[in-house]
């Protein structure tokens, strides 16, 4: 064996390392099944977008008891009865958001908000719904 093969074999090994070295931070970068820091960024998303879904919902829900307390005790059928500014209504995905009432004998009146969430089918495990009872 001369010193040239010798060589050539421990760039092979070093190659080989540094190969193992490059997946091992790969996997721990972007993780198996979106895990990792794509996956960290990708649940960063949904719970900001969820935040934003519910901080317009607590806007919605003091835009209906201001309605009521204008219109006699009366409810809102639709978002157009608000007069609202055009995407009061609109959800982080650009849907919209639907509400509806109901009466509790101890919370009083609930007012429940619907999104349909990023793939805009009802139904689906990513829609949003959240339900408060009206301050007034």
């Amino acid at each position: 064996m001369n010193l040239d093969t010798h060589r050539r074999g421990n760039i092979g090994i070093g190659l080989l390392v540094l190969l193992i070295v490059i997946a091992i931070a790969l996997y721990l970068m972007f993780g198996i099944q979106g895990k990792g820091t794509v996956g960290a960024a990708a649940q960063s998303r949904a719970t900001a977008q969820a935040a934003v879904f519910n901080i317009n919902t607590q806007q919605l829900t003091i835009l209906i008891s201001d309605y009521r307390q204008q219109h006699d005790n009366k409810l809102p059928k639709t978002a157009e009865d608000l007069e609202a500014p055009p995407g009061t209504f609109k959800d982080p995905w650009g849907g919209v958001i639907t509400f509806e009432f109901k009466e509790d004998p101890v919370k009083g009146t609930l007012v429940t908000f619907r999104s349909m969430g990023k793939d805009g089918q009802k139904g689906t495990a990513d829609d949003v719904v959240s339900t408060a009872p009206l301050p007034y």
